[in-house]
């Protein structure tokens, strides 16, 4: 465990992140948020539980099509938990490069939420 953290500390850590997975049933709402301002993508499980769609719905706001994806955009909002550990591991290796054009439409647009 990660000792208490003054949000400053927390950000910065957050800033090391190469993925941040958005946990099944509850959501990330605040943490999202977070993640989203230092660039980081979240990869999301949205299913019939509202809190699990605070993420995909942020997302939506910023005009990023999180079901589709786009040619250089990884789809991060998954309909299953396996494809969504799968996406969650491909997001944080990068190998084609997708993720770091999502960090920086993240870095972009965080001023739409």
């Amino acid at each position: 465990w990660q000792p208490y953290l003054s949000h400053n500390e927390l950000l910065g850590l957050l800033k090391t992140a190469d993925v941040a997975l958005d946990p099944f049933y509850f959501g990330g709402d605040g943490t999202t948020r977070e993640a989203i301002e230092m660039g980081v993508p979240v990869v999301t499980y949205p299913h019939d539980a509202l809190g699990s769609r605070w993420t995909a719905a942020m997302y939506d706001l910023m005009g990023i099509d999180t079901a589709r994806g786009w040619p250089t955009v990884p789809v991060l909002a998954q309909a299953d938990k396996e494809k969504y550990a799968e996406v969650a591991v491909a997001v944080a290796k990068d190998t084609d490069g997708h993720a770091t054009v999502l960090r920086g439409l993240l870095k972009e647009r965080k001023h739409l939420l």
